[in-house]
């Protein structure tokens, strides 16, 4: 049975997901949220408080 709890990573992916489909530039918007994506698909951080302090350091990579 599959657990239905999501992390923080699934919930940021899935408002990223609604900003793309409510704007009315996607491809825009798309590429606007394309390097969060991969730094959260590639973070190691345990929660979002954790992961902005680590962004708010090391800047937008």
């Amino acid at each position: 049975m599959p657990s239905s709890h999501k992390s923080w990573i699934d919930k940021r992916i899935e408002a990223m997901n609604r900003k793309i489909a409510r704007s009315a530039n996607a491809r825009a918007m798309t590429e606007h949220l394309l390097c969060e994506f991969d730094r959260l698909n590639n973070t190691k951080c345990n929660n979002k408080k954790e992961y902005k302090a680590w962004i708010s350091i090391n800047g937008n990579q």
